[in-house]
């Protein structure tokens, strides 16, 4: 048998909120990278360069700038521990900026795209070396292929498309962003093409299943004020993948290790298939409700395609203390049932390729409503933004005059749309609206 896959899987290292507490954010990105290496090389199996790194997420805390500063110290050393091109770095929750509160009527206007990953995106600049540029989803495509094995697919997919101040821990993955990155597996370039026979394993910050209760007392909350944590489209991102044949999930979020099988999702024989669901526990946040062991994996995946795992736990303690780590047993090996079938991610594209429009379609809609923040919060700004709107509505209404648009604008934050039209209808669509009322 040859040697296994090896990935190294980290989650919720929460750099700016974390065990290493004291000095710069260089003394804490490398105190944990140091930290991180001592434990590996106190065993020799791990002491070769892992296939990949998975970072899925929440390197801050509420989008610190200290913690991205670490972050990037982190991503920098603990890079010469994998293979050229086999980091895979996702954003979480927490690496999402959610700005300032901006109502319109009784809703909470979205955050713009820009605004809200921006903190992160500056930070996958910062480690560009690593990591390359970032896509329009902030998704990643990682492919290895060992001598005579199958070939093995990390598919990171960003759940925090949806964060902002009154959807904290709000996940959200959305058709059109797993139809782009599987359409990239399937047309793209040779080395992140999958191929027929590789296992495929999902990447997430969320957890795709129900992992904590809700207190009904947080009902007597004010809405904004109701902080969830579940992933919006869920199911439906369960039965896509499925569909596509992942083997694996993996994500992060709950600060909990888990292991889960599932099964039922997807259509025809995929229902059958029992899908492997791995939850990473938080590298080091400092405080949390519950006394949670600090915690990272390392996971195995052989040429029959199964999969193992074994688990380093920390216990809390002091902060600014070494921790001591603790290596559990090399679990059973559990097969990876799906398998990457080139007809069968042909058929399942083709049949989600009409909501994988009206997805992209409804995210674009809704960011169009974050141009209002820019002329709340950015008046400086807002003349720019205004000329941009006017251009759009006279696509479709070519005879509308600035001032007929000025207006509009302002009708629509003194009444605001129904719930219906917010839905449905872009901002330049409501604009268009409102000029034809006033003629």
């Amino acid at each position: 048998m040859s040697s296994p896959y090896r990935l190294l899987h980290i989650a919720d290292p929460h750099f700016s909120e974390c065990h290493f507490l004291d000095g710069t954010p260089f003394d804490i990105g490398h105190r944990h990278a140091q930290e991180l290496e001592e434990v590996l090389m106190q065993h020799e199996r791990l002491r070769t360069a892992f296939d990949a790194i998975i970072l899925s997420g929440d390197f801050s805390f509420v989008c610190r700038k200290s913690g991205f500063e670490a972050a990037a110290v982190f991503v920098e050393r603990i890079s010469r521990f994998v293979r050229a091109g086999g980091l895979l770095v996702l954003p979480g929750n927490h690496d999402i900026d959610l700005s300032k509160q901006v109502a319109l009527g009784g809703l909470s206007l979205p955050t713009s795209k820009a605004e809200a990953e921006g903190p992160f995106r500056e930070f996958l600049a910062a480690i560009a070396k690593y990591v390359g540029a970032p896509n329009h989803y902030l998704s990643r495509i990682i492919r290895i292929q060992g001598d005579g094995k199958p070939g093995l697919v990390l598919a990171g997919l960003n759940s925090c498309r949806v964060e902002r101040y009154d959807a904290r821990g709000w996940g959200y993955i959305g058709t059109d962003q797993i139809y782009d990155l599987y359409s990239k597996l399937f047309h793209g370039t040779r080395e992140a093409q999958a191929q027929e026979g590789d296992s495929v394993l999902a990447v997430t910050h969320h957890n795709l299943l129900p992992i904590w209760d809700v207190d009904l007392r947080v009902l007597f909350r004010p809405p904004e004020k109701r902080k969830f944590s579940f992933v919006m489209d869920a199911g439906g991102t369960l039965n896509f993948l499925s569909d596509l044949g992942i083997s694996a999930l993996l994500h992060g979020h709950t600060h909990v290790q888990s292991e889960k099988r599932v099964y039922g999702y997807g259509s025809g024989d995929r229902t059958e298939y029992r899908n492997l669901i791995l939850g990473t526990g938080s590298l080091g946040i400092a405080k949390q409700r519950v006394a949670l062991p600090h915690h990272f994996r390392i996971i195995e995946i052989d040429e029959r395609s199964f999969l193992q795992y074994e688990d380093f736990t920390a216990d809390l303690c002091s902060p600014n203390t070494l921790r001591t780590w603790r290596k559990s047993k090399m679990t059973r090996p559990l097969p990876l049932m799906a398998r990457w079938e080139a007809d069968q991610v042909r058929k399942v594209l083709e049949m989600h390729n009409a909501a994988a429009h009206t997805g992209r379609f409804d995210s674009e809609n809704l960011e169009s409503w974050s141009l209002l923040r820019v002329k709340a919060l950015y008046p400086n700004l807002w003349p720019g933004v205004f000329s941009g709107l006017c251009k759009r509505v006279r696509k479709i209404r070519p005879l509308a005059t600035d001032e007929a648009i000025s207006s509009a604008v302002e009708s629509i934050l003194e009444r605001s749309p129904t719930d219906d039209q917010l839905r449905n209808f872009s901002l330049e669509q409501i604009v268009i609206l409102r000029t034809m009322e006033s003629e």
